[in-house]
């Protein structure tokens, strides 16, 4: 019996790792970076979709790195970044403490067409009356699955 519940919790364990994919953006504009990983909540009733991963200002940047966290949605297409791309879609919708003490909000969204992304940012918060939009940059988007980022044959990231 106890071999049984072990193969068991063996098997809820691996389906639950493989679900999970796992992202690298860089801003084309600025010198932000992300490394993500997207995963389905745990139980029967969970419908939400959870993203948590670094915020890397310091390979580029020279500046820290930030841990993030927040999920992941569909966004109307005039919210931007889906104004760069003209069709609602979904994006990662992630906040870390960048910009500490305003609260920031990234809304990343990556398209499966030649890696192409955008990525827009946002500050404020119930604090501030609402979210208030601050910038936005197209972005370089790894797919899931792939370990490592290419631009023009040469690595810049690998994880």
């Amino acid at each position: 019996m106890k071999k049984l519940s072990l193969l068991i919790c063996l098997a809820v364990a691996s389906s639950l790792c493989a679900s999970a994919a796992n992202y690298n953006v860089i801003l084309n504009t600025y010198c932000d970076m992300w490394f993500l990983t997207v995963d389905h909540g745990v139980g029967p009733y969970s419908t939400a979709t959870f993203v948590w991963g670094t915020h890397d200002e310091r390979q580029r940047c020279g500046l820290s790195d930030w841990d993030t966290i927040g999920q992941q949605h569909t966004v109307a297409i005039d919210v931007p970044p889906n104004n760069l791309f003209g069709s609602a879609g979904t994006v990662l919708d992630i906040s870390d403490a960048s910009l500490s003490p305003e609260p920031v909000e990234y809304l990343i969204r990556c398209t499966k067409k030649h890696y192409a992304g955008g990525v827009a940012v946002y500050t404020g918060g119930a604090s501030y009356g609402g979210n208030f939009f601050v910038n936005e940059d197209t972005a370089t988007c790894n797919l899931p699955a792939r370990s490592q980022l290419t631009q023009g044959g040469k690595t810049l990231v690998s994880r």
